[in-house]
């Protein structure tokens, strides 16, 4: 997590420093991944993108404090993504979406082999919100 500063004008409440969370979104469709760093960075967060879980970014997943991950995508699924994050590196929350039509299944499974939210596509705009709270807990 990095430092945030900001600017605090006579008269006001010094704020505590806030801590921004670094978020890696890994999905293949690059509108939902614009949508989701828009929300994301809107609520303080500093946000990684990939398009798969076989890209060059996961080398940096030692600095990432939360990861969202598609589980319906070409090349490698998210099913085996969560896999190799959650065995290489158990520190990440994970937040497993979907908006396929069988979205309850794989978001079921993703749950039962450990992601630590699931959230369907549908419900993006409580993204910020999740990810803080998995990040506060």
């Amino acid at each position: 997590m990095t430092e945030r500063s900001s600017t605090v004008l006579i008269g006001q409440q010094v704020p505590t420093p806030c801590v921004a969370a670094k978020v890696l979104i890994i999905d293949d469709d690059p509108d939902f991944r614009a949508l989701a760093r828009k929300l994301l960075e809107r609520a303080g967060m500093d946000v990684i993108e990939a398009e798969d879980g076989r890209c060059s970014q996961l080398k940096l997943l030692r600095e990432v404090d939360a990861i969202v991950v598609d589980m319906v995508m070409p090349q490698q699924d998210g099913i085996a993504t969560l896999c190799l994050l959650k065995d290489r590196f158990p520190h990440a929350k994970t937040v497993a979406i979907s908006g396929v039509p069988e979205s309850s299944l794989y978001l079921g499974i993703s749950a039962q082999l450990g992601a630590n939210a699931v959230l369907h596509k549908s419900n993006v705009g409580s993204l910020a919100s999740l990810v803080r709270r998995l990040l506060d807990s």
